[in-house]
């Protein structure tokens, strides 16, 4: 990022001069294509990395595989993050979005970047006596530099058909057809859009990545937790009074496992990477516990009761404390924009209300949910059926699956 800017400030420098076209709009686009090149190589390299340092869940046999595994994971994201927002800051500069308004300029930008391959006749000549020339010079060593990689640049982009070339074809395409999108470019990355998108698509995987270790391992965890059929099923006289609940011994594992990896991301990423993976982690979870441990389970008033308190008292606020930290110390992000535990565990919070009903309130429910999957089009004594839920604050969940989970209560009828 450091090269780039660079590079932005001596192209910055050179004069530009409508009647003096195209002589310094041509070494203005020259900058452009270099900056663009190493990104490419950036990129390249960065991957490379990745590949090189990161271990495979199935081969982590000790801590210190497991650290390097981490390591190349923490890295790469951060660096992926950091250079999106940097191409995202200079796509908002005036300099390049006046590029994608100058038609004079965009159709030399066109002619070099299509020419990506070749090496530039101007390269191989002497350098002539000018200002515009005598500033190239002084990049001797970036160009250098850019040479070299040039091959390098030009294989990625082919094996990933990311070709620079593509993009101006694209362009002309979209102008000579008079699509809509063109006239936009310029507020969507315009200039860096298509190398924006290749750092973007990587940073995706790479959160995917993460996110998809840290579900196997809960699941593996939490297992005997989604098992426990004798604990969601025990019968006891002291529903009514909500005698002292505490962590349920099965999930202590799941979540000790997970407070350890928040704790990593916390030291380790940025924190809008931190609370994006929050947020996958979070539904993904939700979606687990739902189908594995709350659809497969038969629950009395007591086990559910416990389930309730494992799930509000334990595994939400662990995903809260961590979302506070971020609204205190988040860089960049604002406190609106920052998500708590409980709008991301909906359907099995929901769940835990349909379990804890008294078996009276239960029972008119399960027949008012019935009939309202029985009704017919034409009876207007329906006007919301959603209206039974409603009454008792489950706003999410539909009917026909309130209906599925109250046939997992012990007490009411299947």
């Amino acid at each position: 990022m450091q090269v780039v800017k660079a590079l932005e400030t001596r192209y910055k420098r050179i004069p530009c001069n409508s009647k003096r076209l195209p002589a310094e709009s041509k070494a203005k686009m020259r900058f452009i294509r270099l900056m663009l090149e190493l990104f490419f190589y950036f990129f390249e390299h960065l991957a490379d990395f990745f590949t090189s340092n990161y271990v495979p869940s199935t081969l982590v046999q000790v801590n210190s595989q497991m650290k390097d595994r981490n390591r190349a994971l923490y890295v790469s994201l951060n660096a992926y993050h950091a250079i999106c927002n940097f191409i995202v800051e200079l796509s908002n500069d005036p300099c390049y979005i006046q590029i994608w308004e100058d038609g004079t300029e965009k159709k030399i930008l066109f002619s070099i970047l299509d020419d990506l391959e070749e090496v530039e006749e101007t390269e191989e000549k002497e350098p002539e006596v000018g200002p515009v020339e005598q500033q190239l010079s002084r990049m001797a060593p970036l160009i250098d530099i850019a040479s070299k990689v040039k091959t390098v640049a030009a294989t990625t982009l082919k094996n990933k058909t990311l070709e620079l070339g593509s993009v101006a074809a694209t362009i002309v395409n979209q102008r000579n057809s008079g699509s809509a999108d063109e006239q936009n470019w310029h507020l969507d990355l315009g200039l860096f859009k298509r190398v924006h998108r290749v750092y973007l698509e990587q940073l995706d995987s790479l959160v995917e990545k993460a996110r998809s270790i840290i579900i196997e391992e809960f699941k593996l965890h939490s297992h005997a937790w989604c098992k426990a059929t004798d604990k969601w099923t025990l019968a006891t006289n002291l529903v009514e009074s909500r005698a002292e609940f505490c962590l349920s011994e099965e999930a202590s594992p799941a979540l000790i496992r997970l407070q350890n990896w928040f704790s990593s991301f916390k030291t380790n990423l940025h924190p809008k990477l931190f609370h994006r993976l929050l947020n996958l982690i979070a539904e993904a979870i939700n979606q687990y516990l739902f189908a594995q441990l709350i659809l497969s389970n038969k629950f009395s008033q007591q086990g559910a009761n416990q389930l309730r308190y494992d799930l509000e008292k334990c595994l939400i606020p662990c995903f809260n404390y961590y979302y506070s930290n971020i609204q205190e110390d988040g860089d960049g992000i604002e406190e609106r924009l920052v998500s708590k535990g409980e709008s991301h565990f909906i359907d099995c919070l929901d769940a835990c209300t349909l379990l804890t009903l008294k078996t009276a309130v239960a029972m008119l429910l399960q027949d008012s949910l019935k009939s309202v999957l029985n009704f017919d089009e034409r009876d207007t004594s329906f006007s919301d059926p959603m209206a039974p839920l409603h009454d008792i604050s489950v706003y999410h969940t539909l009917p026909d699956a309130a209906l599925e989970i109250l046939t997992t209560r012990l007490d009411l009828p299947c």
